[in-house]
């Protein structure tokens, strides 16, 4: 069944971390697990209290399946072997259904102590472990489309759970509104903005990065691109394409392709909406 709307989860923070390495602090990474798909953000160094405010969405089918719990787990990540777990907040799935039936537009925001094999994790300063987030219901309309993680999963077309949604808001006028008017038309379209894009480049030591995205837009045989905005998850254009059309109106969908910016060799493709008649 396709999906009807989405779970936003945004991981705002952690505090009073403990010390997790011998000549310095904490270098935290959140995970966060949601019906079998898991994502994470990127590692905050030698802190004790890491703000990540890093936007991930869940596809929700709309049908009667359990939904599981909400897990998100605490790591200290480490240059060289495995990350160390510091803990787990959860929200169990009793919850979880409450939270999946909500309409969009739906909001909380939670504060949850940070637990380790059953016992409070304390922090550095002996104060209680916590992780904060924030939960959205998100309407999973015509505009929404889906983008891989990184580059390699979206080439090689890898399991759709390592897909998130992101969001390009378009809008289109027409830019004669007189309803007198005879003959043909103009139509405005104005690129908005993109929301929660993937990462799609990595910092040093494969750590950070974001994106450096740009839309394409298409219709027909005709093309139209913006600006590019760098390193950006939330780029804002507001940038208008002015298309001449006809009297009996536009056959063609409109195609609006979000690309990732190299300063070297070509762009890489985010994803796609497809607008149509």
């Amino acid at each position: 069944m396709a999906a009807v709307k989405a779970l936003q989860v945004t991981v705002v923070g952690a505090r009073h971390l403990p010390k997790m390495d011998t000549f310095g602090k904490c270098d935290p990474i959140v995970t966060v697990t949601f019906q079998g798909v898991e994502k994470e953000t990127k590692a905050i160094k030698k802190v004790y209290d890491a703000t990540f405010d890093e936007v991930f969405a869940f596809e929700l089918e709309g049908d009667d399946r359990p939904p599981g719990d909400l897990v998100l787990r605490v790591w200290d990540w480490e240059l060289v072997g495995k990350r160390k777990p510091i803990g787990e907040v959860r929200l169990h799935e009793g919850r979880m259904v409450s939270v999946c039936a909500e309409a969009p537009g739906w909001t909380a925001e939670e504060e949850l102590t940070v637990t380790h094999e059953g016992k409070i994790v304390k922090g550095h300063d002996s104060q209680q472990c916590s992780v904060s987030f924030k939960l959205e219901i998100l309407d999973r309309h015509v505009l929404k489309l889906t983008a891989e993680e990184s580059k390699e999963a979206f080439k090689a077309k890898q399991q759709s759970s390592k897909a998130l949604l992101a969001d390009v808001v378009v809008s289109a006028t027409p830019v004669d509104v007189d309803p007198d008017a005879a003959g043909a038309r103009d139509l405005n379209i104005t690129v908005v903005n993109a929301r929660h894009l993937p990462r799609m480049d990595r910092g040093f030591l494969g750590i950070g990065g974001k994106v450096d995205p740009f839309c394409v837009l298409h219709v027909g045989g005709t093309s139209w691109e913006t600006s590019v905005k760098k390193g950006t998850f939330s780029p804002d254009y507001d940038e208008t394409f002015t298309m001449p059309t006809v009297v009996g109106g536009i056959e063609s969908p409109l195609i609006v392709k979000v690309m990732d910016w190299n300063a070297m060799g070509d762009a890489d493709i985010v994803g796609e909406v497809v607008v149509s008649r």
